[in-house]
């Protein structure tokens, strides 16, 4: 059993924002704690966030990837690659462009 410690935080989550700590077991969260609380049990492992913020991934349900048909202004891949390195976003939902005329590609 793996456990993790993620301390001294600035945790993001609810609408709220609060310095506290993490408890990963497992690949799971298993304790979100609130200032200098310690966790029940041991880590293996202790990263301290200090001036850092912490916040789960999010869902961006309104993306133009320009593919198919805008190509030349981007590609999903390309996209999609600086989506997963500048930002918290885990997952997308692309939406298609209404304006797109097959015949004027």
């Amino acid at each position: 059993m793996k456990r993790t410690w993620i301390k001294n935080a600035r945790i993001v989550n609810e609408g709220k924002i609060f310095h506290g700590s993490i408890v990963i077991e497992n690949e799971v969260i298993a304790e979100v704690l609130a200032e200098e609380t310690v966790p029940s049990q041991p880590c293996g492992e202790i990263i301290d966030a200090k001036g850092y913020y912490l916040m789960p991934g999010v869902i961006d349900d309104h993306v133009h990837f320009r593919d198919p048909g805008l190509t030349h202004k981007a590609d999903i891949l390309k996209a999609q690659r600086r989506r997963q390195v500048a930002s918290p976003v885990l997952w997308t939902c692309p939406t298609p462009l209404r304006k797109l005329r097959p015949w004027k590609l």
